[in-house]
């Protein structure tokens, strides 16, 4: 085994200065120990900061590690990716011919690349362990020298690029035993739904299924049908919104054309962020040619470069490498404290110190609001999220739509 080092990937529960909600309290007596896992996991989990579940890990993996198929709901933040992390290492055979033995599908790059750290850093105390990282933007030939030169037993990717390994014959999946899809509310768009069918063909019949989801509209009910038959499903509560984030909003004033009207939620952007005191914080907008364009905004503001210093922005237009770069740096480093995204950053993303979400423009859908603001908050953290409502018909209608209740309340700057 090697030299023991430790990784914070857990959130510090040890931490009492940081309030949590009630939706992610922990039982004090029970820890992962009563789960029967491998010494080699526990001591993974430990090094990592996992000292004991949250209340969905509690009830799903005794579950999981039985090998029932598994539907698991539960709000952003509540550690659903630790589920089906150490079900798929506890499922492993090691003294079996290596091959690989679990497939877990993710939506997004950044969901994927996270995923493959939890599972890699949990599962550092088993020598044997090899986790690769399948996801577009890479070239297919450092898949290939992972996936056939290292026997991997654990693969992570996105849909479309698993595919094609898989009709390459780079990837191996006769003998596939556990069958994760991530994040399944985003995985039944069109553009996933075919990709994830061809993938499930080639799978073998008797094969365990985890399915997650923060959200579980009645679509991805009927998409699952086709893959599972009789899964017990786990889902803690129906309400979504998350108990330790305060919402609000704050109109911003309609211009005469589109760039008057971006030009006002700026000033407004900026006047939030001086009022408001945050560690953190992830400013989401609808379009790719925004995300830069808020972000120059921003940099050339000098109160503000002095406040928080440069930001960033991330989406899909950027080369994987810098896509990377971007998120890690804003990730790991104290002088960046703001980040421009598209909603690639929406979903799965936990980065712990991310205690504000804006919402430049509004989301398109319910569900992605709530996947926005649970970048804040995560595992029971306080956080806010402002949502700017420009006062045109436009914006207000799909803020009416999408995101208005009875929780969000109104500001004024």
């Amino acid at each position: 085994m090697s030299k023991e080092t430790n990784y914070q990937l857990a959130h510090d529960l040890s931490d009492t200065s940081k309030l949590r909600s009630a939706d992610v309290a922990l039982s004090e007596s029970v820890t992962f120990d009563e789960f029967l896992l491998s010494f080699e996991t526990l001591e993974g989990l430990r090094r990592c900061g996992f000292n004991r579940p949250s209340p969905i890990q509690l009830e799903t993996i005794p579950l999981g590690l039985c090998g029932f198929d598994l539907v698991v709901q539960s709000k952003a933040g509540t550690g659903k990716t630790c589920i089906f992390a150490l079900v798929a290492i506890e499922s492993l055979k090691f003294n079996s011919t290596k091959c690989t033995q679990s497939l877990i599908l993710a939506p997004t790059r950044e969901v994927a690349i996270q995923i493959h750290e939890v599972v890699s850093l949990i599962g550092s105390c088993h020598p044997e362990l090899s986790c690769a990282l399948c996801i577009g933007g890479v070239d297919v030939k450092q898949d290939r020298v992972q996936l056939i030169n290292k026997d991997c037993q654990i693969v992570i990717g996105t849909p479309g690029r698993v595919k094609q390994l898989i009709e390459l014959n780079i990837l191996k999946v006769q003998q596939i035993e556990l069958f994760v899809l991530d994040e399944a509310d985003k995985l039944m768009d069109e553009q996933f739904k075919l990709q994830i069918d061809e993938i499930y063909k080639r799978l073998p019949a008797d094969k365990q299924m985890i399915v997650t989801s923060a959200t579980y509209p009645n679509e991805l009910s009927h998409f699952l049908q086709k893959y599972m038959t009789s899964p017990k499903t786990i889902r803690l509560g129906k309400e979504l919104r998350l108990e330790a984030i305060e919402e609000l909003y704050v109109e911003s004033k309609a211009g005469h054309s589109t760039k008057k009207s971006f030009d006002n939620k700026i000033i407004d952007l900026l006047k939030i962020l001086k009022q408001t005191d945050f560690y953190k914080c992830i400013i989401f907008t609808n379009f790719q040619a925004r995300a830069p364009m808020i972000c120059d905004n921003l940099n050339k503001d000098e109160n503000y470069l002095q406040a928080y210093g440069q930001s960033s922005y991330i989406c899909a237009e950027l080369s994987q490498s810098d896509r990377c770069r971007v998120f890690e740096t804003f990730k790991k480093s104290d002088q960046q404290q703001v980040m421009v995204s598209t909603d690639i950053s929406a979903r799965g993303i936990d980065i712990q110190d991310i205690d504000l979400v804006i919402n430049f423009d509004i989301p398109n859908d319910n569900s992605t609001y709530y996947h926005r603001i649970g970048r804040a908050g995560r595992f029971g953290q306080p956080g806010k999220a402002i949502t700017i409502v420009s006062s045109d018909a436009f914006d207000r209608g799909s803020f009416e739509q999408h995101v208005i209740s009875d929780k969000i309340n109104k500001i004024t700057l």
